[in-house]
C-alpha cells in the first residue's frame, strides 16, 4: 500500500510540473508574438527630405516622415473619383469630361509621381467585325 501512495505521489508531482512547463511554453509563445508585433512598424516616408522648422510638425503621428508639398498632374479637365493605397502607392483614379478615365500613381516613399495609367473606351465594332 505504501508503494501506491508513493507512485500517486510521484505521477501528482509529474501532473503539476508538465502543467507548468505547459503554461511556461505557452507564456513564451505570446510574449513572442507582441514583441514582433511591436517591432513591425511602416515603412519611413521619404526620409531624406528634410522641411524647413516654419513647415511645422516634420514627423507627423504613425511613424512617417513628412516630404512636404508634392503636386500631381492630372489631364487638363479631370477630375478624382476616388483615391486608394495599395502598399507604398499612392492610386488616384480620375475621369475625363470625354467619357475616357485614368489612374495616377504616386510613390509614398520616394514622394514623387510615378506616371498614369490611361483608359480609353473600345471603338464601337462595325457590322464586318461582328462575323
Amino acid at each position: 500500500m505504501q508503494a501506491l501512495k508513493a507512485l500517486v505521489i510521484f505521477l501528482g508531482i509529474l501532473i503539476v510540473i508538465g502543467l507548468g512547463v505547459l503554461g511556461y511554453g505557452i507564456s513564451a509563445k505570446f510574449g513572442k508574438l507582441g514583441a514582433e508585433d511591436k517591432a513591425a512598424s511602416p515603412a519611413p516616408l521619404a526620409g531624406n527630405v528634410k522641411l524647413p522648422p516654419e513647415t511645422g510638425n516634420p514627423n507627423p503621428p504613425g511613424g512617417w516622415t513628412a516630404f512636404g508639398e508634392v503636386t500631381l498632374s492630372l489631364p487638363e479637365g479631370a477630375r478624382i473619383v476616388s483615391v486608394s493605397q495599395s502598399g507604398t502607392l499612392l492610386l488616384a483614379h480620375f475621369a475625363r469630361p470625354s467619357g475616357d478615365a485614368g489612374v495616377a500613381l504616386f510613390d509614398l516613399v520616394r514622394g514623387q509621381a510615378l506616371g498614369t495609367v490611361n483608359f480609353t473606351p473600345l471603338p464601337p465594332r462595325t457590322a464586318a467585325g461582328a462575323q
